[in-house]
């Protein structure tokens, strides 16, 4: 294990560099397919068609699942952010665990969360999906909101709704949602965690906005050109654009303004990232 462990670390750059590498060419493929195939136009068949769904599933494979995995990647290579998520005391050149039995407790309950949230609540009322996404990931960190992207989405709500399938998901939701929530939930972490509580607050709004133009493009665009041939694809993302206006945008911004205000109680208010140095 210390093995492992220690060949990982040692080459932690070299990981990085890869999996970058491995995101672009999987995005330089995808979209050499996607121009080949066009799925805009009718050669993929009708809307939701088995081969709009496969095409679907490549995107996930090839774009968000690596882009994903490197965001996790860059995640843990800030060991301050996985010290203090752990309740620990940072010390530089020490490595932390990611897995704590706290964490996974919270990676479960954010997968039942999102789960049950979406399965109870239609999503034209109030998307708790979301809410669970964003909550928890700007409370403690993206590693929780991985629970509610894969265990949440990908198999409790389905579950509920009785209509699992691993492939309908994988084709659906892949790393779509993990990426597009954890990516915006890391800038949280550079930029808005390590300022003051009260700047913190003044911040919501501008994130939350952030937050909803990118959940809103990956919809329009990534998703509604696959899975609709247009102009069907324009017609359902004009839809659910007025979707995301009354539905997500309110509860996304509920969401980042809750975790941002139990922040200064469940962080306690901690000179981040300093605290553990100074000790």
């Amino acid at each position: 294990m210390k093995t492992q462990e220690s060949a990982y670390w040692r080459y932690h750059k070299l990981i990085s560099y890869a999996l970058a590498a491995l995101a672009a060419v999987g995005g330089i493929v995808y979209f050499y397919l996607y121009f080949l195939y066009w799925p805009p136009g009718p050669g993929l068949g009708v809307a939701w068609s088995p081969l709009r769904l496969n095409f679907m599933a490549v995107q996930q494979v090839l774009v968000w699942i690596p882009l994903s995995v490197l965001i996790f990647h860059l995640y843990v290579g800030h060991q301050e952010w996985v010290a203090e998520d752990a309740g620990m005391p940072y010390e530089p050149g020490k490595h932390y665990p990611i897995w704590t039995t706290e964490r996974i407790i919270r990676f479960a309950i954010a997968g039942a969360m999102a789960g049950i949230g979406g399965a109870v609540i239609p999503v034209g009322i109030f998307d708790l999906t979301t809410f669970t996404y964003l909550f928890v990931g700007v409370l403690y960190s993206p590693i929780e909101t991985l629970g509610g992207t894969t265990l949440g989405t990908m198999f409790f709500r389905e579950i509920m709704r009785g209509t699992w399938s691993p492939l309908r998901d994988l084709q659906l939701f892949g790393g779509g949602d993990t990426f597009q929530f954890c990516s915006v939930l890391m800038l949280y972490r550079y930029f808005i965690r390590p300022l003051p509580y009260k700047k913190r607050l003044m911040l919501v709004p501008v994130y939350a906005a952030i937050q909803i133009i990118v959940f809103g493009g990956y919809w329009h665009t990534a998703f509604a050109s696959v899975v609709f041939p247009m102009p069907a694809g324009l017609v359902w993302s004009l839809t659910v654009w007025f979707q995301v206006l009354y539905s997500n945008l309110p509860g996304q911004f509920l969401a980042v303004l809750v975790a941002t205000g139990l922040s200064k109680y469940v962080w306690k208010e901690k000179e981040y990232p300093m605290t553990y140095k100074q000790q």
